[in-house]
């Protein structure tokens, strides 16, 4: 019942055994069921699966049209993205707001961060405590040498403007002893020469994969994906990138096993302001088979200034 969470905690197995097979206890009550409940949406009764219910997003299959994912409106978004290159600024924030609209009345995810997946964690601790009549109990801390968090600085490369500022926006972080991840669109948008590449490397940052060439597409459908997944792994090799980031955040969580990577950062931790809404509902990194997502738990500059 428990296995994700015994795996991911190293909680005793014994221990978490005490929880028996209830399914209807406070443990899920306690969580994320009030809101998702409000809006006609069935959870699962094993903790577990609620676990990968919210971070794999299936809860929007659940939402219907308050979902807008790749495939969805493609004609439209077909249009706006040919267009969008001789569109002024002014106009393209009007049109966001215009599509955005109404994102304050979606209940869940929460904004601006949702914690769902770490809320039924922490209801299952509290279970195990009452169950089990104990003051504390071992198990292995989410962050490690005691952390309290993490944090990922990355900055996403869209233009040739973008990529020429990167040497001055890295010395600027120097001076603070930081280091980031620049997430690299290798076709179309603007040339990478290995001139470009190697300061970074240098410096101490993270190369990454953003897509390939930002056309906002590459998650129409499998066939397309896989097709470009290959050129994908390729410049994942040919760089020594282990990292990948889809543009718009447009995403599809099942799909990314076709890519050659180590870790992803597409996943929104709550994506009410973002064109395709959602959100694995955690802070804290989970696996995708061998693929290690880290959730995104800032909204993007452009779309919070609009």
């Amino acid at each position: 019942m428990l296995a994700e969470f015994v795996h991911r905690t190293r909680c005793p197995a014994e221990v978490a055994a005490a929880l028996g097979d209830v399914s209807s206890s406070s443990v899920l009550a306690a969580a994320p069921h009030a809101a998702l409940t409000a809006l006609g949406v069935r959870l699962p009764e094993d903790p577990t699966a609620v676990l990968d219910y919210l971070r794999l997003e299936q809860y929007q299959d659940q939402l219907g049209g308050r979902a807008t994912a790749p495939g969805s409106g493609s004609i439209v978004r077909r249009a706006y993205y040919l267009a969008r290159p001789l569109l002024p600024v002014s106009l393209r924030k009007h049109m966001q707001r215009f599509a955005l609209r109404g994102w304050r009345d979606i209940p869940f995810p929460r904004w601006p961060v949702e914690t769902a997946v770490e809320d039924l964690e922490d209801a299952v601790w509290d279970e195990l405590l009452r169950i089990t009549g104990a003051e504390k109990l071992p198990f292995i801390w989410y962050w490690p040498e005691g952390r309290r968090m993490a944090a990922v600085l990355t900055h996403d490369v869209e233009t040739a403007a973008g990529r020429d500022f990167c040497g001055g926006l890295m010395g600027m972080e120097a001076e603070f002893d930081l280091v980031s991840a620049f997430e690299v669109v290798p076709e179309e948008r603007y040339d990478v020469p290995d001139a470009f590449l190697q300061p970074l490397r240098d410096g101490g940052c993270e190369i990454a994969l953003h897509g390939l060439n930002h056309d906002g597409h590459l998650f129409d459908n499998e066939t397309e994906f896989r097709t470009r997944a290959k050129k994908i792994n390729r410049y994942l090799h040919e760089w020594g990138a282990r990292g990948f980031r889809s543009p718009v955040m447009y995403r599809k969580q099942e799909w990314l096993h076709h890519l050659e990577i180590a870790y992803d950062m597409s996943v929104p931790n709550g994506a009410l302001l973002d064109p395709q809404r959602g959100g694995c509902c955690t802070v804290r990194p989970y696996f995708l088979g061998d693929v290690l997502e880290l959730p995104l738990t800032t909204i993007q500059d452009y779309t919070l200034l609009a």
